[in-house]
């Protein structure tokens, strides 16, 4: 079943698969740019020297 489904996934035959692939799409986007986020407030939060010690 799960062999189907992934050939399913990697040629798409009809347009069932499509709103499954967006929306795929669309949550791997939001993870990257979470990801992207968070790593430049690291950076930032590194960069800002501590003054209250």
């Amino acid at each position: 079943m799960e062999h189907g489904k992934l050939t399913s996934l990697l040629a798409p035959t009809g347009t069932a698969t499509l709103p499954l692939l967006h929306f795929v799409a669309y949550r791997l986007w939001w993870v990257v740019m979470t990801l992207t986020l968070v790593a430049a407030a690291a950076a930032l939060w590194r960069l800002v020297p501590r003054t209250t010690e």
